[in-house]
């Protein structure tokens, strides 16, 4: 059943973005793409949905019968090649192994369940925010794993959403690899979606650790990946540059829906519309049928951040309003903007906090034990890591035959890549915070670069190409196979006897705490209305 579920599930968010794709003008033939498209237009139903409706067992059967008849119909007058639809097939049966655990990340029982799970009880409330810190910036990945709420495995699939990212990640890179029109013109391209294949299946290869930190880190990198072909095309207006610029809003506005943090990265649109010239296409964007969906993206994103907490944008102090019935006070706004900027800062642990918090994070007096507590503990045995896997890559593809090299354009990109490291190392120097992505990047683009001026067939890369999509697929499967057995040693989790995760940290109780909270009026909560909509009210 739980198979099942799941490739129905993925073949349904794929109808979603054929329809998109075809009548929006997007005209991808790269099945990762068409993927992502259709994960965006799902979050946007979610988003529009909610604040009228549960997302309950019929809108969510609904919904992905209607995802399976789109694509049943665009599949069959649609031209997908063959062997991208085996890829798809193979893809996801891969990494259903991805989501069979017994731990979920270490946030899952705090906020993640007990918000999913909100939604597919009743229509959004207003107020959340109150309940809980979590709740007050919404994720779009909560609301888009709401949909997954369905008879048989019931609250079994909320933890799922990522492995639909991590699957048409996959999919854009597999197809970019082996795409010998673009080895012809653009070897590096080929070159970097090899590379982070590798990397991002190697190193963020555990459910658990993803929450929606990982899955921003992937969605930055996507970006600057098409970043870098676009800016080194030759032809501004081409075809494969429209749809790249598309895909690359629409990678955007998962993005910062993701975690608020991730709106830095919003300064890229204005490099992309300056450096690449692309201002006609922005003017014809902004009369598009897609803009239409974009604006409603990004309105609903900021506008659940508002009524879970009466901020835009939580915690920043300017973008909220304290006279609303469900207002976190300014004083509460502050003291949890230190907390985030504390805990990046190696001031907190679960086990650990230091007595001046403000005094702590202020005038680098947070350095040295950062570097003692984290950078010397984390961050150091990454930058090993990537270190090591650069030196792998190069030394493969290394040759004394140099080819008619093209110098390409980069450096402003790795200038954008050091301004955000200096705001990441400033304000929230923790891996998960966006480090993951600022470090890898600035080293592997540099060396995708150098590696083009060697002489290499086509017929060579790809066969190196295989035996490194092939070794990554063993690391894959084996550290997951490894994982599950620890997880059965420490958890007593068996995925033979039972596929459904266990309630690790309480009871399945536990996870509905808030809910009972919420229906309990006699507790320390009351209902307003306010637009028609619920707000929680603390009432002492």
């Amino acid at each position: 059943m739980y198979l099942v579920y799941y490739f129905l599930i993925s073949i349904s968010i794929l109808g979603y973005g054929l329809l998109i794709n075809k009548n929006f003008n997007i005209n991808s033939r790269n099945l990762g793409i068409i993927g992502f498209i259709g994960i965006f237009f799902l979050i946007l139903v979610s988003y529009l949905s909610t604040l009228f409706i549960a997302h309950d067992y019929n809108f969510n059967l609904f919904i992905l019968i209607v995802g399976l008849a789109l694509a049943i119909y665009f599949l069959k007058n649609y031209q997908i090649l063959k062997i991208d639809l085996i890829n798809f097939f193979l893809v996801f049966l891969i990494l259903f192994i991805f989501i069979l655990v017994g731990k979920n990340h270490d946030d899952f029982s705090y906020y993640h369940f007990p918000y999913i799970h909100f939604l597919t009880q009743d229509s959004h409330p207003f107020g959340l925010g109150l309940l809980n810190n979590g709740f007050r910036n919404q994720s779009s990945l909560f609301f888009f794993n709401s949909l997954f709420y369905l008879p048989k495995i019931d609250i079994y699939f909320y933890h799922i959403g990522a492995v639909f990212f991590l699957g048409f990640t996959n999919l854009f890179f597999l197809k970019n690899i082996f795409d010998q029109n673009t080895f012809k013109n653009f070897k590096f391209y080929n070159f970097i979606n090899l590379f982070f294949l590798v990397f991002i299946n190697i190193f963020f290869y555990r459910l658990a650790e993803y929450g929606t930190d990982r899955l921003g880190s992937i969605l930055i990198i996507l970006a600057f990946i098409i970043l870098l072909l676009i800016i080194n095309q030759n032809s501004r207006f081409s075809q494969l540059n429209n749809e790249l610029i598309k895909f690359f809003i629409i990678i955007g506005c998962i993005t910062i829906s993701m975690k608020s943090f991730y709106l830095i990265y919003i300064s890229l649109l204005f490099f992309l519309i300056y450096y690449s010239h692309l201002n006609n296409f922005f003017f014809k964007f902004l009369k598009s049928k897609l803009f239409v969906l974009v604006f409603f993206f990004i309105f609903f994103s900021f506008f659940f951040n508002f009524i879970n907490s009466s901020c835009f944008v939580f915690p920043a102090q300017f973008t909220c309003y304290d006279k609303l019935s469900w207002s976190i006070s300014k004083n509460e706004v502050e003291n949890v903007k230190i907390w985030y900027e504390l805990w990046a800062k190696g001031g907190a642990t679960p086990n650990f906090v230091v007595e001046n918090r403000v005094d702590y994070i202020s005038n680098f007096n947070w350095v040295k034990n950062w570097l003692n507590v984290y950078f010397f503990n984390k961050i150091s045995d990454y930058i090993l890591s990537i270190i090591l896997l650069v030196v792998i890559f190069y030394f493969t593809f290394f040759s004394k035959v140099k080819s008619n090299f093209k110098k390409r354009k980069y450096y402003i990109i790795i200038f954008f890549l050091i301004v955000y490291l200096i705001e990441w190392f400033l304000y929230h120097p923790s891996l998960r915070y966006g480090g993951y992505h600022i470090f890898i990047l600035i080293v592997s683009i540099p060396l995708i670069i150098s590696i083009e001026k060697f002489e290499l067939s086509w017929t060579s890369f790809r066969k190196k190409a295989i035996i490194f999509v092939m070794i990554t697929l063993v690391i894959f499967l084996g550290r997951n196979i490894l994982r599950l057995n620890k997880e059965y040693n420490v958890y007593n989790y068996n995925i033979f006897k039972n596929m459904n995760y266990k309630f690790i940290g309480g009871d399945r109780d536990y996870y509905f705490r808030y809910e009972k909270l919420i229906n309990d009026k006699d507790f320390n909560y009351e209902y307003k209305v306010f637009l028609g909509k619920k707000i929680l009210v603390i009432k002492n």
